[in-house]
């Protein structure tokens, strides 16, 4: 009873005062832009993805189909699965029109004879004209040009199906703490003269066995069946166990009168007991990253399980539970996937910086608010049987009035009980606020200035704990930051640290979209002559993004009180200027920055963690640590802990504890210790490796020789005299070549050495064209956060991403590296700039700062050249008035090794 409308139509573009030519023809379900038809589009742009053939107006879909024998003078209802506005016709004559942009269209299409029809229907995406329509909405992922674009098509499923006049409306289950509640809605078109019976039959959606039946004689009432929870197991992360409900309508011949309507739903009871989010009982803590809409072979998201199933199942892959689709609302098949993964979705209407007014306020927007409370019914009534779906949020950093949010969660709870409810994500941006109907909180900070993440913009100061020019360990938490909250916290999309692009990327975009980004990124780099180095400045920066994010998620993870993270983000962001934030490409490909196995170690069910005060230390200094276990896996856990330190792969030092019990849905403090690491034959990196039965966590931290004499007399001067200038001789006046000028002011003096080919170590801050050093990768998106930083008179952030390090140069004989930045030089890099060497020549650079891809400058680091007659070496970090610090000592003793020998 049930008629695929998918296949060929043909299809027509509308101009005005022009009659429709159907001159094109497109495979449905699709868009015009995968259908390739359309006006060409050659306009370049960085700002998002470019449309090949952008659309934005009404487009006619034409075809014909036939209605079977048995179907003769039945009624026959369309249904389109996703679509923009429409209208339609049938044979001439228009049925209707519809607005629903989130749920599936449905057009009663009245009683029709056997045989050929044919259907018209008119997609418009120019949504902002209609009065129904308000054009804040534009702005959500849900049409945005920077994400999957406002496409015009039609998606999913598109049929007819029949009926003897009457039919299933809607299914709604409400998961109670003892009962499941079935709602059947039926709609008789006519009345009937025999008796009639509604049919319902619950089966487990994997093996198909059935575990209930009910039928009853319909009294022309909707219907509700209470059914006991003991009929069904539990569905969460850890038991993926829900049902399929088939409601028929018989009549007492036992035959159909309509298509059977099918919902899935799960027995899973969310609740919340003040900080904590509960899931059956259990506490729950969400490792989630962001859906932002991004689907760049296609312009628009799947509508397939298999492809949800993919798209997920990458995402658990790293340790995920959770799901955020950002200011929009996936398709069915996305909740289908979810429940078949045990992945928790919080699910948004396509609001993004919009708000929420009373109608006496000048704000106000009335086709604003119609709509909040219209779609936000219908997506909680059409997808909240799924028991994946458990957190619903009204939008994304929206502003307004706190008690319209108030009245709008409260009629929603009207609705369903078993969906928690919350204004927004990060609403009311930088003066966050909890109304008194939210369930859980999302947000970046919890008042002004208490900062829940680890990064943020230059124009949402305070920066976050990793942006710091403080020396870093791992001890940051969120414990006084939360205090006072007594809901579950989330924190609002931490991370958000990006790499440099891949220009090979490009060839990836077959589809409907065109990454010009990539192309005018090209051509800036062979004009800097920065071209050879692209691949490079990918992996560098890429490298020390995955370090900022297990610092950022470890934070996260050990902060007891937090009921998880919601990270921005797994996969790129190719909107909003292009924002690289992810391990995982737009494509949902691996970068080939870390494997999924490894980013477990640090996010997952259980994760061991160490805290640390620095990550540098001297030989025979004590390494305090404090070892944590975080186990949500469902299940308490003992096991053998060990510590080992390592160098070259060697354990050096190790200590053990037996039968460590980590209690389930805890963060157990299991250990604290000491680790005194003995001479080494120089500077090195080490390992501190934390094993607790399968699970592993290690922590890279350098060793330096401890201060000699000489050093600490420089030390000493410093601390009289900032601006001192050295001069170090070795085996006087016999050699030259053997004295090296240290200093860390270019002056006269300086510039006569080097005339009188002499050498010349240069170690300052002090450099008129530089960018402010900055360790960790740049934040989002450069041009985005600068041209809001100009605007809001904000200081303008570095921009920059990390290192590119020559580390088998000479120069870094004695300073242990890889060709990243790690975190040695986290206290170098914040007390240094990068120094533009756009206008230089004859240089050698050794280690460079990695521009943004916006702006490209050349920067050096350390670099060395050749000057008058003699060598300079040039450190662009003050080593000499911080010669204290054992990484900063290291690095001087190395270079100054160099010079000494060159």
């Amino acid at each position: 009873m049930r008629l695929d409308l998918s296949g060929i139509w043909e299809v027509a573009f509308e101009e005005s005062d022009v009659e429709l030519h159907y001159n094109d023809r497109i495979q449905l379900p699709s868009t015009t832009e995968q259908a390739g038809i359309g006006k060409e589009n050659n306009e370049k742009t960085s700002l998002y993805l470019g449309r090949k053939r952008p659309v934005c107006g009404a487009v006619w879909y034409r075809r014909k189909f036939v209605l079977p024998r048995e179907w003769d003078n039945d009624y026959v209802r369309l249904c389109l699965e996703r679509s923009k506005f429409t209208k339609v016709w049938l044979d001439q004559r228009q049925i209707g029109e519809s607005y629903e942009t989130l749920i599936a269209q449905k057009y009663d299409l009245g009683r029709l004879e056997a045989g050929e029809h044919e259907i018209l229907i008119r997609v418009d995406n120019n949504l902002e004209q209609y009065d129904y329509f308000p054009k804040s909405l534009l702005n959500g992922h849900q049409y945005t040009q920077h994400t999957q674009t406002n496409w015009n098509g039609i998606l999913g499923d598109i049929y007819v199906e029949s009926h003897k006049g009457i039919y299933v409306d809607k299914v709604l289950t409400h998961r109670l703490e003892k009962y499941l509640d079935i709602d059947i809605k039926i709609c008789p078109v006519k009345q009937q003269k025999e008796k009639l019976y509604v049919s319902v039959t619950m089966t487990e959606y994997n093996t198909k066995n059935q575990v209930y039946e009910y039928k009853t004689l319909f009294n022309w009432k909707d219907i509700s069946i209470s059914v006991s929870n003991e009929t069904f197991q539990l569905w969460d992360e850890y038991a993926q166990v829900f049902y399929e409900i088939k409601v028929s309508i018989l009549n007492q011949h036992e035959e159909k009168l309509c298509e059977d309507y099918v919902v899935i739903t799960g027995r899973r009871f969310v609740e919340t007991r003040k900080h904590e989010l509960r899931i059956n009982q259990k506490r729950i803590s969400l490792r989630g990253s962001l859906d932002c809409a991004i689907y760049p072979l296609t312009g628009a998201c799947p509508f397939e399980v298999e492809e949800w199933m993919n798209i997920l199942s990458k995402i658990k892959a790293f340790g995920m539970n959770h799901y955020r689709f950002h200011s929009w609302c996936p398709p069915e098949a996305a909740f289908l996937a979810a429940d078949q993964l045990g992945m928790y979705l919080q699910v948004e209407l396509s609001c993004f910086a919009n708000g929420m007014y009373h109608e006496d306020e000048p704000q106000y927007d009335s086709a604003l608010n119609n709509y909040l409370y219209d779609q936000s019914v219908k997506v909680i009534e059409t997808f909240g049987n799924h028991p994946s779906f458990v957190l619903f949020a009204v939008g994304n950093e929206m502003v307004g009035n706190l008690n319209e949010y108030n009245k709008l969660i409260k009629s929603l709870k009207k609705i369903r009980t078993d969906i928690m409810y919350c204004q927004g994500a990060n609403n009311f941006l930088l003066n966050p606020q909890i109304c008194e109907e939210d369930q859980f909180f999302v947000t970046m900070r919890t008042k002004p200035g208490n900062n829940i993440r680890a990064s943020f913009s230059h124009n949402d100061l305070p920066l976050g704990s990793i942006q710091t020019k403080d020396r870093v360990g791992t001890l940051p938490t969120y414990d006084e930051e939360i205090k006072g909250i007594d809901i579950p916290l989330i924190a609002h999309e931490i991370g958000q640290y990006q790499s440099f692009p891949l220009l090979s990327d490009y060839n990836k975009y077959k589809g409907p979209l065109r990454a010009d980004v990539y192309t005018i990124l090209e051509e800036k780099l062979k004009e800097k002559g920065l071209l050879p180095k692209n691949e490079a400045f990918y992996y560098a920066s890429g490298a020390l993004l995955v370090e900022c994010y297990k610092a950022e998620i470890e934070a996260n993870l050990r902060t007891e009180r937090m009921s998880g993270f919601q990270l921005l983000g797994l996969q790129d962001f190719t909107g909003q200027g292009t924002a690289l934030v992810g391990v995982l490409d737009s494509f949902l490909d691996n970068k080939g920055f870390i494997e999924a196995k490894d980013f477990r170690r640090f996010c997952n069910e259980v994760v061991v963690m160490a805290t640390l005060p620095k990550y540098c230390f001297e030989f025979g200094e004590d390494i305090p640590f404090e070892i944590f276990i975080y186990n949500y896996s469902g299940h308490s856990k003992k096991s053998c802990l060990s510590v080992e330190l390592l160098i070259a792969n060697k354990v050096i030092t190790s200590i053990y504890k037996e039968d460590v019990v980590s209690e389930k849905q805890k963060l157990t403090r299991a250990m604290e210790g000491i680790i005194v690491p003995s001479d080494f034959l120089g500077a090195c990196e080490a390992k501190l490796k934390i094993t607790y039965g399968e699970y592993e966590n290690e922590y890279v931290v350098w060793l330096y020789p401890q201060i000699d004499g000489y050093i600490d007399s420089l030390i000493d001067s410093k601390k009289e005299e900032k601006e001192q200038e050295f001069v170090i001789e070795f085996a006087k006046g016999s050699n030259k070549n053997q004295e090296v000028w240290v200093t860390n002011t270019y002056n006269e003096k300086a510039k006569n050495v080097l005339k009188e080919n002499g050498k010349v170590l240069l170690c300052t801050s002090k450099h008129e064209e530089s960018i402010e050093g900055f360790f960790p990768t740049d934040f989002w998106c450069y041009p985005m956060f600068c041209e809001a930083c100009i605007k809001s008179g904000n200081p303008v952030a570095p921009g920059t991403m990390g290192l590119l390090i020559e580390s088998e140069h000479a120069a870094m004989k004695h300073f242990p590296t890889r060709t990243y930045s790690q975190w040695q030089w986290q206290q170098i890099v914040s007390k240094g700039v990068g120094v533009i060497l756009d206008d230089e020549v004859n240089y050698h650079i050794i280690a460079q700062v990695i521009d943004n891809f916006d702006r490209n400058h050349l920067l050096g680091f350390i670099y060395e050249k050749k000057v008058e007659n003699g060598r300079l070496l040039v450190c662009a970090s003050d080593l000499l008035e911080n010669l204290e610090l054992p990484e900063v000592r290291q690095l001087y003793n190395s270079l100054l090794d160099y010079m000494l020998k060159v």
